[in-house]
């Protein structure tokens, strides 16, 4: 369960909520660039196959017809080990989960009720999950289709789902502003 005083504990720093998110599913799906086009940073794809990565954003939510002003910490996992162990301590304090899929590559669904059931064994069953299928710019090469979504969502308990490019940015905000909403939800702002 998310404990609003640990959203809140940089108030003093100017913004009124920090939401730590990751970003999880099979190798070369794109997340970070999705990471990248959303935070508008250099290339870190290096750095992230090996150790993982953290970026931050700063965006503007109105909840409740209330502005909030809310700084996401974000996540890349590392490439190496899937379902790891390491991948434990980058599950410590999370608010946020982006499960993300390829719709290119039908075999990047195969595993997605595995990192499910990961994050479940970490303690985060309760956390929000948008679910997100990258590459929508690729509708020639589409091979995830909406009968395999709806199969998906159900499978997964998954409601929400965002297509995304991470090439040309299209609804890259609208999946992060999507996460943040959904923890705001849940801890009841």
């Amino acid at each position: 369960m998310v404990d609003r005083k640990d959203l809140d504990k940089d108030k003093g720093n100017g913004y009124e909520m920090i939401y730590k998110l990751i970003i999880i599913g099979e190798k070369s799906v794109g997340k970070t660039t999705l990471i990248q086009q959303f935070v508008q940073s250099p290339n870190q794809t290096a750095i992230s196959k090996f150790i993982g990565f953290c970026q931050t954003k700063q965006i503007q939510l109105d909840i409740n017809e209330q502005q909030f002003r809310i700084k996401l910490v974000i996540w890349d996992l590392p490439d190496s080990d899937q379902f790891s162990l390491s991948h434990q301590m980058y599950y410590n304090g999370v608010h946020g989960i982006l499960l993300g899929f390829d719709l290119t590559q039908l075999q990047t669904c195969f595993n997605l009720k595995e990192w499910i059931a990961e994050t479940h064994r970490c303690g985060l069953a309760e956390v929000p999950i948008v679910l997100f299928g990258n590459k929508s710019d690729l509708m020639e090469d589409r091979k995830v289709h909406q009968e395999h979504l709806d199969y998906m969502k159900l499978e997964l308990g998954i409601v929400d789902f965002v297509e995304t490019s991470a090439l040309t940015g299209d609804n890259v905000a609208s999946l992060f502003d999507l996460i943040a909403r959904r923890i705001s939800e849940k801890i009841d702002l």
